[in-house]
Protein backbone atom coordinates (compact mmCIF):
# COMPACT_ATOMS: atom_id res chain seq x y z
CA UNK A 1 0.00 0.00 0.00
CA UNK A 2 2.83 2.40 0.80
CA UNK A 3 4.51 1.64 -2.53
CA UNK A 4 1.23 2.17 -4.40
CA UNK A 5 0.67 5.45 -2.56
CA UNK A 6 4.16 6.73 -3.41
CA UNK A 7 3.81 5.66 -7.05
CA UNK A 8 0.48 7.47 -7.35
CA UNK A 9 1.99 10.59 -5.82
CA UNK A 10 4.96 10.55 -8.20
CA UNK A 11 3.11 9.51 -11.36
CA UNK A 12 0.31 12.04 -10.94
CA UNK A 13 2.11 14.76 -9.00
CA UNK A 14 5.51 14.48 -10.74
CA UNK A 15 8.12 16.56 -8.89
CA UNK A 16 5.54 18.06 -6.56
CA UNK A 17 4.33 14.59 -5.66
CA UNK A 18 7.85 13.45 -4.81
CA UNK A 19 8.36 16.56 -2.67
CA UNK A 20 5.04 15.90 -0.94
CA UNK A 21 6.21 12.36 -0.10
CA UNK A 22 9.33 13.81 1.51
CA UNK A 23 7.19 16.25 3.49
CA UNK A 24 4.95 13.41 4.72
CA UNK A 25 8.02 11.39 5.70
CA UNK A 26 9.43 14.32 7.68
CA UNK A 27 6.10 14.87 9.45
CA UNK A 28 5.81 11.20 10.43
CA UNK A 29 9.39 11.01 11.68
CA UNK A 30 9.05 14.25 13.64
CA UNK A 31 5.84 13.09 15.32
CA UNK A 32 7.21 9.66 16.18
CA UNK A 33 10.78 10.60 17.12
CA UNK A 34 10.35 14.09 18.61
CA UNK A 35 6.75 15.01 19.48
CA UNK A 36 5.63 11.82 21.24
CA UNK A 37 8.83 11.40 23.34
CA UNK A 38 8.71 15.09 24.29
CA UNK A 39 5.08 14.87 25.43
CA UNK A 40 5.83 11.62 27.28
CA UNK A 41 8.66 13.31 29.19
CA UNK A 42 6.52 16.22 30.30
CA UNK A 43 7.28 18.97 27.79
CA UNK A 44 4.49 21.48 27.27
CA UNK A 45 1.90 20.08 24.86
CA UNK A 46 0.98 23.60 23.73
CA UNK A 47 4.60 24.48 22.89
CA UNK A 48 5.25 21.15 21.21
CA UNK A 49 2.01 21.47 19.23
CA UNK A 50 3.07 24.89 17.93
CA UNK A 51 6.58 23.63 17.16
CA UNK A 52 5.12 20.69 15.26
CA UNK A 53 2.79 22.95 13.30
CA UNK A 54 5.62 25.38 12.52
CA UNK A 55 8.19 22.82 11.42
CA UNK A 56 5.86 20.60 9.42
CA UNK A 57 4.36 23.62 7.68
CA UNK A 58 7.77 25.15 6.97
CA UNK A 59 9.26 21.93 5.62
CA UNK A 60 6.20 21.18 3.49
CA UNK A 61 6.02 24.65 1.95
CA UNK A 62 9.76 24.92 1.38
CA UNK A 63 9.79 21.56 -0.37
CA UNK A 64 6.77 22.43 -2.52
CA UNK A 65 7.41 26.12 -3.23
CA UNK A 66 11.01 26.77 -2.28
CA UNK A 67 12.26 29.41 0.20
CA UNK A 68 10.19 32.24 -1.26
CA UNK A 69 8.30 35.16 0.23
CA UNK A 70 5.06 33.36 -0.55
CA UNK A 71 6.34 30.46 1.54
CA UNK A 72 6.93 32.80 4.49
CA UNK A 73 3.45 34.26 4.10
CA UNK A 74 1.96 30.75 4.07
CA UNK A 75 3.84 29.82 7.24
CA UNK A 76 2.69 33.00 8.98
CA UNK A 77 -0.95 32.58 7.99
CA UNK A 78 -0.94 28.92 9.07
CA UNK A 79 0.55 29.70 12.47
CA UNK A 80 -1.96 32.49 13.09
CA UNK A 81 -4.77 30.08 12.26
CA UNK A 82 -3.30 27.51 14.66
CA UNK A 83 -3.01 30.11 17.41
CA UNK A 84 -6.65 31.01 16.85
CA UNK A 85 -7.61 27.36 17.29
CA UNK A 86 -5.57 27.18 20.49
CA UNK A 87 -7.20 30.31 21.95
CA UNK A 88 -10.69 29.13 21.03
CA UNK A 89 -10.05 25.73 22.55
CA UNK A 90 -8.75 27.32 25.76
CA UNK A 91 -11.98 29.30 26.09
CA UNK A 92 -14.20 26.35 25.16
CA UNK A 93 -12.40 23.88 27.42
CA UNK A 94 -12.81 26.32 30.30
CA UNK A 95 -16.56 26.60 29.68
CA UNK A 96 -17.04 22.85 29.17
CA UNK A 97 -14.58 21.91 31.95
CA UNK A 98 -12.49 19.76 29.60
CA UNK A 99 -9.29 18.63 31.28
CA UNK A 100 -8.22 15.69 29.14
CA UNK A 101 -9.40 13.19 31.75
CA UNK A 102 -12.70 12.69 29.90
CA UNK A 103 -11.07 10.76 27.06
CA UNK A 104 -11.21 6.97 26.86
CA UNK A 105 -7.41 6.71 27.04
CA UNK A 106 -7.07 8.87 30.16
CA UNK A 107 -7.34 5.93 32.57
CA UNK A 108 -4.47 4.12 30.87
CA UNK A 109 -2.36 7.27 30.75
CA UNK A 110 -2.90 7.86 34.47
CA UNK A 111 -0.93 4.70 35.13
CA UNK A 112 2.21 6.13 33.57
CA UNK A 113 1.91 9.75 34.71
CA UNK A 114 3.71 9.16 38.01
CA UNK A 115 6.75 7.63 36.32
CA UNK A 116 6.98 10.31 33.62
CA UNK A 117 6.33 14.01 33.24
CA UNK A 118 3.27 13.49 31.05
CA UNK A 119 0.66 16.23 31.46
CA UNK A 120 -2.71 14.82 30.42
CA UNK A 121 -4.51 18.12 30.88
CA UNK A 122 -2.81 19.80 27.91
CA UNK A 123 -2.75 16.87 25.48
CA UNK A 124 -6.01 18.03 23.91
CA UNK A 125 -4.34 21.30 22.89
CA UNK A 126 -1.67 19.46 20.93
CA UNK A 127 -4.33 17.28 19.36
CA UNK A 128 -6.29 20.31 18.17
CA UNK A 129 -3.28 21.93 16.53
CA UNK A 130 -2.00 18.76 14.89
CA UNK A 131 -5.40 17.70 13.58
CA UNK A 132 -6.14 21.08 12.00
CA UNK A 133 -2.73 22.11 10.66
CA UNK A 134 -3.18 20.39 7.29
CA UNK A 135 -6.54 22.01 6.56
CA UNK A 136 -5.40 25.44 7.78
CA UNK A 137 -2.24 25.25 5.66
CA UNK A 138 -4.27 24.16 2.63
CA UNK A 139 -6.67 27.10 2.89
CA UNK A 140 -3.96 29.68 3.63
CA UNK A 141 -1.65 28.60 0.81
CA UNK A 142 -4.50 28.28 -1.70
CA UNK A 143 -5.70 31.83 -1.02
CA UNK A 144 -2.18 33.27 -1.13
CA UNK A 145 -1.42 31.47 -4.39
CA UNK A 146 -4.66 32.73 -5.94
CA UNK A 147 -3.97 36.31 -4.84
CA UNK A 148 -0.49 36.08 -6.30
CA UNK A 149 -1.91 35.08 -9.68
CA UNK A 150 -4.54 37.84 -9.50
CA UNK A 151 -1.84 40.40 -8.68
CA UNK A 152 0.26 39.26 -11.64
CA UNK A 153 -2.69 39.30 -14.06
CA UNK A 154 -4.21 42.59 -12.91
CA UNK A 155 -2.85 45.83 -14.31
CA UNK A 156 -2.95 47.80 -11.08
CA UNK A 157 -4.09 45.61 -8.16
CA UNK A 158 -4.99 47.42 -4.98
CA UNK A 159 -4.95 45.87 -1.51
CA UNK A 160 -8.71 46.32 -1.26
CA UNK A 161 -9.38 44.51 -4.52
CA UNK A 162 -7.07 41.66 -3.57
CA UNK A 163 -8.65 41.36 -0.13
CA UNK A 164 -12.13 41.08 -1.65
CA UNK A 165 -10.87 38.45 -4.09
CA UNK A 166 -9.28 36.49 -1.27
CA UNK A 167 -12.45 36.62 0.81
CA UNK A 168 -14.62 35.51 -2.14
CA UNK A 169 -12.31 32.57 -2.75
CA UNK A 170 -12.19 31.75 0.95
CA UNK A 171 -15.97 31.76 1.26
CA UNK A 172 -16.15 29.09 -1.43
CA UNK A 173 -13.57 26.99 0.43
CA UNK A 174 -15.03 27.31 3.92
CA UNK A 175 -18.02 25.04 3.32
CA UNK A 176 -16.08 22.10 1.91
CA UNK A 177 -13.13 22.35 4.30
CA UNK A 178 -15.42 22.68 7.33
CA UNK A 179 -17.28 19.55 6.29
CA UNK A 180 -13.97 17.76 5.82
CA UNK A 181 -12.93 18.39 9.42
CA UNK A 182 -16.33 17.61 10.93
CA UNK A 183 -16.61 14.34 9.01
CA UNK A 184 -13.02 13.44 9.90
CA UNK A 185 -13.76 13.75 13.61
CA UNK A 186 -17.06 11.91 13.15
CA UNK A 187 -15.35 9.07 11.32
CA UNK A 188 -12.77 8.72 14.06
CA UNK A 189 -15.47 8.52 16.73
CA UNK A 190 -17.94 6.42 14.73
CA UNK A 191 -17.18 3.19 16.60
CA UNK A 192 -17.72 4.82 19.98
CA UNK A 193 -20.99 6.38 18.85
CA UNK A 194 -22.19 2.97 17.64
CA UNK A 195 -21.47 1.58 21.10
CA UNK A 196 -23.60 4.35 22.59
CA UNK A 197 -26.41 3.48 20.19
CA UNK A 198 -26.21 -0.19 21.16
CA UNK A 199 -26.61 0.78 24.83
CA UNK A 200 -29.80 2.66 23.97
CA UNK A 201 -28.44 6.02 25.11
CA UNK A 202 -30.95 8.78 24.41
CA UNK A 203 -30.08 11.84 22.33
CA UNK A 204 -30.20 14.25 25.28
CA UNK A 205 -27.90 11.93 27.24
CA UNK A 206 -25.44 11.90 24.36
CA UNK A 207 -25.48 15.69 24.22
CA UNK A 208 -24.60 15.81 27.94
CA UNK A 209 -21.77 13.28 27.72
CA UNK A 210 -18.09 14.13 28.18
CA UNK A 211 -17.29 12.18 25.02
CA UNK A 212 -19.45 14.38 22.81
CA UNK A 213 -18.17 17.52 24.53
CA UNK A 214 -14.56 16.64 23.68
CA UNK A 215 -15.34 15.66 20.08
CA UNK A 216 -17.60 18.67 19.54
CA UNK A 217 -15.10 21.19 20.89
CA UNK A 218 -12.24 19.64 18.90
CA UNK A 219 -14.24 19.68 15.68
CA UNK A 220 -15.60 23.20 16.11
CA UNK A 221 -12.27 24.74 17.16
CA UNK A 222 -10.42 23.10 14.29
CA UNK A 223 -13.09 24.25 11.85
CA UNK A 224 -13.00 27.76 13.33
CA UNK A 225 -9.24 27.81 12.74
CA UNK A 226 -9.84 27.05 9.06
CA UNK A 227 -12.49 29.77 8.83
CA UNK A 228 -10.33 32.38 10.57
CA UNK A 229 -7.36 31.55 8.34
CA UNK A 230 -9.35 32.92 5.38
CA UNK A 231 -9.34 36.61 6.44
CA UNK A 232 -5.81 36.22 7.82
CA UNK A 233 -4.48 34.95 4.48
CA UNK A 234 -6.55 37.51 2.57
CA UNK A 235 -5.17 40.40 4.63
CA UNK A 236 -1.57 39.19 4.38
CA UNK A 237 -1.82 38.51 0.65
CA UNK A 238 -3.53 41.83 -0.07
CA UNK A 239 -0.97 43.76 1.96
CA UNK A 240 1.99 42.11 0.26
CA UNK A 241 0.86 41.51 -3.32
CA UNK A 242 -0.98 44.83 -3.52
CA UNK A 243 2.36 46.60 -3.31
CA UNK A 244 4.65 44.02 -4.90
CA UNK A 245 3.58 42.82 -8.32
CA UNK A 246 6.96 41.24 -8.94
CA UNK A 247 7.80 38.49 -6.47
Amino acid sequence: MIICFILCMIVIGKRKGADACLAILFSLLFILRVLLPALYNGHSAIVMGLVTALLTTAVTLVLLHGPTKQCLLGIGATLLGELAACVLFAVASSQFHLTGFQTDEAEGLLLIVQGTGLDIRTLLFAGIMISSVGAVMDVAVSILSALREVAIAAKAPTPGMLFRSGMNLGQDMIGTMSNTLIFAFTGGALTTMMVFCSYGIQFHQLLSSDFLAVELVQGLCSTAAVILSVPVAAVMGAAFYGKNRKH
